[in-house]
């Protein structure tokens, strides 16, 4: 495998930025000007989504968690960034992890002039701790092997590389994968999501979380091939993209298993198909006025394959409570927010070169540190939803019932939550629950609290 030499790219300096506490360059043309999301257009071999920082932010608390937790070991971590582009998230997970010291990371790609400047950086701003190494090699014919943490995070579907990055993990290892083929993803290109992913999705307001679903899906049944299992850590759908971070286990046995947690998702469901449902729990009660959507298992498919259904997916839980529990604000400030005051004197030192650096002032800094904590709100109230549950819209509940108004998103959860049951908000723009209720209480409670 060739290893990129390090020489200084064309264009440097180029632009100074910094993304959580870790300073970094990128080419000009690299950035987009016009305050859009995404990246910048494709005139740039270096790679850098800037609107992707939130994202990478979780995955510094992830891996610290899953280190954290015990789950790769106790011996040094082999992480493979497979698609590196700009070299941003390799750098804030050395600059930021606690366990930086285990990391032994991998940059590679495609593009030598992203591995000159990733390597360039890296000298500028070397870590304290971690190790930090380049290639320059095609991720879908990737061959080295016995990696712990792959993450794949194309331009576009993650589908041309999963079977090179399965195939190059340990017994045991995290596999993030990203996709920013929303529109396959979300029901607006059926073909795509057809070619690509094996599946069909409704569009509609729950379409985020049937996306979620049908990537985690279709990773466990491409894991599977590789006689591995896969368990959902963390999972989220932005704007533009959707991820998610899963646990793979070598297991010929439990891999044989994979559709234990495969279904689909049936949109105004008919009688029969109510009587097998997973979610709601009570969906079978409730002929005269049945939920919105259900979720039936693999072995009792809907009646016919029609515009109504969503699948295959996967129907079980999207996140795990080890990962859930350190989405907390005052972690993240820690972990990856700019502190110049802080009594640890080097930390501080470091953070007001970085600051001096780009030119930030006071405000910035602080608007700097309040998007750090904004992508992990919210996100902890979904520790205690253990079982199966799913996204509903309020508008949705209101429509359905034919009621007057929505219900309150506070009102709605706070009478579940009284009821004994486990709910809590979307994370997305549009009002929503993420619960496990049964569709009874929905109902009642819907009722009880919405605009006579």
């Amino acid at each position: 495998m060739d290893k990129w030499d390090g020489k200084g790219p064309f264009g440097w300096p180029g632009v100074a930025t910094l993304e959580g506490r870790t300073p970094h360059r990128v080419p000009s043309d690299a950035i987009r000007t016009d305050g859009g999301k995404g990246p910048a257009e494709r005139t740039s071999s270096v790679f850098h989504n800037s609107a992707m920082a939130g994202q990478r932010t979780r995955s510094v608390l992830i891996m610290d968690a899953v280190i954290q937790g015990g789950l790769l070991g106790d011996g040094p971590v082999r992480v493979l960034d497979m698609l590196t582009g700009s070299g941003i998230r390799a750098r804030r997970w050395v600059h930021e992890c606690t366990h930086a010291g285990r990391l032994v990371v991998t940059c590679n790609d495609l593009e030598r002039e992203a591995l000159a400047w990733a390597s360039a950086v890296h000298a500028l701003h070397p870590p304290p701790v971690g190790r930090l190494q380049f290639s320059h090699h095609d991720g879908r014919r990737w061959s080295d092997r016995g990696y712990q943490w792959i993450d794949i995070d194309p331009f576009g579907s993650p589908a041309p590389f999963i079977d090179a990055a399965l195939s190059s993990m340990g017994r045991r290892g995290i596999i993030a994968l990203t996709a920013t083929d929303a529109a396959a993803l979300r029901g607006r290109s059926a073909s795509a999501c057809s070619r690509r992913y094996g599946a069909r999705v409704r569009p509609g307001p729950a379409s985020h979380e049937i996306g979620l679903r049908v990537l985690i899906g279709w990773a466990a049944q491409r894991a599977a091939m590789h006689d591995r299992t896969i368990q959902p850590l963390f999972s989220a759908c932005e704007d533009h993209y959707l991820r998610i971070t899963l646990l793979s286990e070598r297991s010929p046995s439990r891999a044989s298993s994979w559709r234990d947690n495969i279904g689909w998702c049936v949109h105004s469901p008919r009688p029969r198909e109510l009587n097998n449902a997973i979610w709601p729990i009570d969906a079978g009660e409730h002929h005269d006025e049945p939920p919105l959507r259900i979720l039936l298992p693999w072995h009792n498919p809907p009646e016919i394959i029609d515009e109504r259904v969503s699948g295959p997916l996967w129907t079980g839980g999207l996140c795990n409570p080890i990962i859930l529990n350190v989405f907390n604000e005052e972690k993240v400030l820690l972990s990856c927010g700019l502190l110049p005051n802080s009594e640890d004197l080097e930390r501080a030192k470091k953070d007001k070169q970085s600051i001096e650096e780009v030119g930030m002032d006071e405000v910035e800094v602080a608007s700097h540190n309040a998007m750090i904590q904004s992508c992990v709100r919210r996100r902890k109230e979904l520790v205690k939803i253990e079982d199966t549950a799913m996204w509903i819209g309020t508008d949705e509940i209101a429509s359905h019932l034919k009621l007057l108004g929505p219900p309150s998103l506070d009102g709605i959860i706070k009478a579940l939550k009284e009821d004994g049951e486990r709910v809590a908000p979307g994370t997305g723009a549009r009002p929503g629950i993420i619960t496990s209720a049964p569709w009874r209480k929905i109902v009642v409670n819907a009722r009880d609290i919405s605009p006579k």
